[in-house]
């Protein structure tokens, strides 16, 4: 596309049809060429007396001037012959002409080889028009000089079937096309001097049809009324009342509890303090110099952002009740990121070699819990900006310039632990045999299975609602 400048108009002392143009000095009120557009496609205007000239040519700094000049259209159909319209009056300056200006066209190449119509280099491609949409048929390489590129309701334009409403022929630069709405379903591009060049155009529609309960993907009316039974059901279940006494109120484990709601909670009087929510997350926004930011999480489990950038290792000092890092300005978000206790492994990060001009790295990672970031800034997965499958090298990033730090994070997999009443602390490491019952211990410190009888538990204090295993 031609580059343009403002205010550019200059004399010239050039005659003659020659394609290149030096360039004087600027018009009263005007300048000279930038040399910023050295190299650069111009739009150029040339005006002579009454004659005039539109054209583009490529600006030489060095000059200066205009060299390759090249017609767009003139007064007299032809590059002028300066000097011979108004001697001594000859001026040059930028404009952008109409071809310029409409933009809102689509740019299709056609080209001729082997005896047939290329479509942007697909030999007799089908193509695909939508009525009410402008396209330019690009013919002005020199292969179609002998081959005029138009429309028809028939192959070949038979029977005289040649197409032009919404059809306009500039010369031999392009072919306008903009159809009307009813515009036949199926036209033909050819070769008015020669059959067997062209191919079919398929026009497109711009209606589409209403989605219904029946389409392919969508749920039908039969399939909704099953839903919403199962949702109606769901509804009507009620968790049972539970004292505390009951499953509903016993401990699961250190520092966990369920309560009489069915609700499980920490006392806080683990060691390992944390939040039990996988994901949970705590920010702040900063006053004037501030370095500490206080919370509770568990230190080893967490990652810090400041401003939506992720902070190095290095950059932040963790305890479980708060983080150090430097100074922050006032309204800074800081933001603390807690991958919690249902983490089976630990929230991990490492930071590969980078090497300047590298397009990628060599880490051990597991591919679906990876995120990379570089230089702070989390990257899109998926090839977007790296890609990671195979468990021990990431590729795919932009050259990496001095300085860059990649880290790559896995936060683990989801604890299987706790899902079963085994698995938690303070109860039995297996389930009892048959016909005992779960019941609290005598020191009232742990669960364990005890066998049942006729007169009940003898020891220890019984679960109100007794659990009986394989009776």
């Amino acid at each position: 596309m031609a580059k343009f400048a403002d205010r550019v108009k200059v004399s010239t002392s050039t005659t003659g049809t020659g394609t290149t143009i030096s360039l004087g000095s600027a018009e009263s009120g005007f300048q000279v060429v930038p040399t910023s557009l050295n190299g650069h496609t111009l739009r150029y205007v040339i005006e002579e007396g009454s004659a005039w000239e539109v054209g583009t040519a490529v600006y030489d700094s060095s000059g200066p001037s205009l060299t390759s000049r090249t017609l767009t259209s003139s007064s007299t159909g032809s590059l002028l012959n300066l000097g011979s319209y108004s001697s001594g009056n000859t001026k040059v300056f930028i404009s952008a002409s109409a071809d310029d200006l409409d933009l809102l066209y689509a740019d299709i190449t056609v080209t001729v080889s082997g005896g047939n119509y290329l479509i942007d280099g697909t030999a007799n491609q089908t193509i695909t028009l939508v009525p009410s949409v402008t396209y330019r048929f690009d013919v002005s390489d020199s292969t179609n000089s002998s081959h005029p590129f138009r429309l028809a309701t028939q192959v070949d334009g038979a029977n005289s079937s040649q197409f032009t409403t919404g059809v306009t022929v500039v010369g031999s630069k392009y072919v306008e096309v903009k159809l009307e709405q009813d515009a036949p379903s199926t036209l033909y591009y050819y070769c008015t001097n020669h059959s067997g060049m062209g191919g079919t155009i398929n026009v497109g529609s711009t209606s589409y049809s209403n989605a219904t309960t029946s389409a392919a993907g969508l749920m039908s009316s039969a399939d909704k009324t099953k839903l919403d039974g199962v949702a109606a059901s769901a509804n009507n279940y009620t968790l049972p009342t539970a004292s505390a006494n009951t499953l509903g109120g016993i401990k699961i484990g250190t520092g966990l509890s369920i309560d009489g709601s069915g609700v499980v909670t920490a006392s806080g009087s683990s060691s390992s303090s944390g939040s039990l929510d996988p994901i949970t997350t705590t920010k702040t926004t900063a006053t004037s110099g501030q370095t500490v930011f206080t919370g509770t999480w568990k230190a080893e489990n967490i990652s810090v952002f400041l401003n939506g950038v992720k902070l190095q290792d290095s950059e932040v000092t963790a305890t479980d009740t708060q983080i150090t890092i430097s100074a922050t300005a006032v309204g800074d978000v800081v933001e603390v990121v807690e991958y919690g206790s249902p983490f089976a492994s630990n929230y991990s990060s490492s930071f590969p070699t980078v090497t300047t001009g590298a397009t990628s790295v060599t880490a051990n990672y597991t591919p679906t819990k990876v995120a990379v970031y570089k230089n702070g800034v989390k990257l899109r997965g998926g090839g977007v900006d790296f890609t990671a499958s195979n468990g021990t090298s990431i590729t795919g990033f932009s050259a990496f310039v001095s300085g860059d730090v990649v880290e790559v994070v896995e936060h683990g997999a989801l604890s299987g632990s706790g899902t079963s009443i085994t698995g938690f602390t303070d109860t039995p490491s297996s389930l009892g045999t048959a016909g005992q019952i779960l019941q609290m211990n005598s020191g009232a410190t742990a669960l364990e299975f005890a066998d049942a009888s006729s007169g009940g538990v003898t020891t220890g204090k019984a679960i109100a609602m007794a659990i009986v295993f394989g009776g």
